[in-house]
């Protein structure tokens, strides 16, 4: 009779590890089908493409269905659409105290798009990236680089600056990279100053926040908070060199942005020998409709627009 007790015992052993290696992640713990996670809801984007198609989502085990309304993005893409900025910061980092951003062109399937953006008068041509999901890189965003290689431009952008938002909410984290040819400048051990060509490739690390009303020149706007920490590695054919720059961020940066509106405000910190603050605050905003409407001039936003 024991024995046979300890057969049934040993059947129920071997059946509920079955259940607990089968049952679906979502499900474990007592939690349901179809609810979100514990977390909140935060999400994981997924880098890089399998090998049977494109990037992912991952939310709780299923995925997420991409927006196809751009007006309702963080950044609306919309060529016409144009933006300008009050800025505020130290000389050496802030030419001149307006800055600009006009869509020229809107990308289309791996083709950039291209953007005008500077200080002041001055405009210069960048590029942005829209893939079929809706994630957005761009490569025109000043200040976003460590100070030493101001006026490098990115050869090369990876990851995503906004991910659609029908793809991220409160607690999703992602990443934006660029990578820089800059000059590696050094002594050797007899003070003999010596320069090689290095590769810079900064990492951007993104954390989607919570709503928040941010009132600026433009107006008042309900907004999407996202933080960024921003950290530079050099290699020297393809060897790290000055490894401390890793260790720490040299920028920690807070990015605003409104659903349908596009950027709304930055806030920048540089980290050298004192805090320098760079700030960015929207003035007046046009975004055309991208339905080939009448354009609109943008003067503020209604909360929870």
């Amino acid at each position: 009779m024991s024995e046979r007790v300890r057969d049934i015992a040993l059947l129920a052993v071997f059946a509920a590890l079955a259940v607990a290696v089968l049952l679906p992640v979502g499900q474990r713990d007592g939690e349901e089908a179809g609810e979100p996670p514990r977390d909140g809801g935060s999400i994981e984007i997924i880098e890089g493409a399998p090998e049977d198609g494109p990037a992912r989502v991952r939310r709780g085990g299923g995925e997420a269905a991409p927006t196809d309304d751009l007006e309702r993005d963080l950044m609306p893409v919309v060529p016409g659409a144009r933006w300008t900025y009050r800025v505020e910061g130290p000389r050496d980092l802030v030419p001149d105290s307006k800055w600009t951003m006009k869509i020229a062109t809107a990308p289309e399937g791996d083709e950039p798009g291209s953007v005008e953006v500077g200080f002041g008068d001055r405009l210069e041509l960048s590029r942005m990236w829209l893939d079929e999901r809706g994630s957005l890189r761009f490569d025109g965003l000043p200040l976003t680089e460590p100070p030493d290689f101001l006026g490098d431009r990115p050869r090369e952008v990876e990851g995503a600056l906004l991910p659609a938002i029908s793809l991220i909410g409160k607690g999703a984290v992602w990443r934006h990279v660029y990578r820089r040819d800059v000059v590696y400048r050094y002594r050797d051990k007899k003070g003999r100053l010596h320069e090689d060509e290095a590769e810079g490739i900064q990492t951007d690390r993104a954390n989607m926040w919570d709503f928040e009303d941010v009132f600026v020149p433009a107006g008042r706007f309900r907004c999407h908070r996202i933080s960024w920490i921003g950290r530079i590695e050099l290699r020297v054919d393809g060897r790290p060199v000055l490894t401390e720059l890793t260790a720490d961020p040299y920028r920690e940066e807070t990015t605003w942005f409104a659903p349908g509106v596009g950027l709304v405000r930055r806030r920048i910190s540089h980290r050298r020998d004192d805090m320098e603050v760079v700030t960015f605050d929207l003035v007046e905003h046009e975004v055309p409709s991208a339905r080939g409407a009448d354009g609109r001039a943008g003067r503020g936003s209604p909360e929870g627009a």
